[in-house]
């Protein structure tokens, strides 16, 4: 299964590039989005970081490590599309690095982190202190700019990852 991390600052646009590339209504989806060839993906539109609760429902690690295997449960689903901020460690919030590790334990054997840096509505450079350990994750990670069209963005992470049908 694929997983896809896209990581940036608050108001960088990883939600807006998450709409792109998913067709999701709006930034604080949450959900399966159904393909026309029977196959789904599972939609993380608001990073966990910047939205605890969705629908009165907490979002922690364990919430998200529950939909990673029950993603891997639903018949035809490709994976996960995920927001993070690049923020450090929280006690009420999971990390990135925690949520990717999560997904490695959970079976994800396909992982990518996308950067947005430039963001959209930020000048505040993105320094990832975790890259050594991405790699050791065997995370690939790719680099866009928040300046550019979210779509154009959205065929990039597709074309890399393959994870919309």
């Amino acid at each position: 299964m694929i997983f896809v991390g896209i990581i940036g600052n608050r108001n960088s646009g990883k939600s807006t590039i998450i709409k792109s590339l998913s067709g999701c209504g709006n930034s604080s989806f949450r959900d399966y989005m159904d393909g026309f060839s029977n196959q789904s993906v599972y939609i993380c539109c608001a990073s966990p970081q910047e939205k605890r609760f969705v629908s009165g429902r907490k979002f922690d690690l364990a919430a998200i490590e529950e939909t990673m295997q029950s993603a891997h449960k639903k018949v035809g689903c490709r994976g996960m599309v995920v927001a993070m901020q690049a923020t450090g460690k929280s006690r009420l919030r999971p990390d990135y690095m925690s949520i990717f590790r999560a997904a490695k334990n959970n079976g994800f054997t396909e992982l990518y982190a996308f950067i947005v840096d430039p963001g959209y509505n930020d000048s505040a450079s993105i320094k990832l202190e975790n890259t050594k350990e991405l790699s050791e994750l065997c995370v690939e990670v790719k680099r866009l700019s928040g300046k550019h069209f979210p779509h154009s963005n959205a065929t990039y992470i597709n074309n890399i990852s393959r994870i919309i049908f």
